[in-house]
């Protein structure tokens, strides 16, 4: 598959799959939804060296990249008010909280 096409599959895989408002640090937590995203990317064709490739190398760091800027555009919450959330067990969506 082309390159600009590997990358455009990327970027829809992440609109349907990346879309949780959760504060991830660490890129380990990215783990299952890159092995989701290899998974898929293999069934419709796409070697694994040209999908980490579209990722800029590192498919988990990606996906973490990318839903932090998920969460930080479509949310703006900030950590602290988020683990605030997530302990009372409150999930506020379409709210910003600066």
């Amino acid at each position: 598959m082309a390159e600009q096409n590997v990358e455009e599959w990327l970027e829809a895989w992440i609109e349907e799959n990346i879309q949780t408002p959760v504060y991830y640090d660490n890129k380990a937590h990215m783990k299952a939804d890159a092995a989701q995203c290899r998974e898929q990317a293999k069934a419709e064709g796409i070697s694994e060296p040209d999908l980490v490739e579209a990722a800029g190398g590192d498919l988990e760091a990606y996906l973490l990249r990318e839903q932090a800027w998920f969460k930080k555009c479509h949310f703006q919450v900030t950590p602290e008010i988020d683990r605030a959330l997530m302990v009372k067990g409150f999930l506020v969506l379409g709210v910003t909280l600066i």
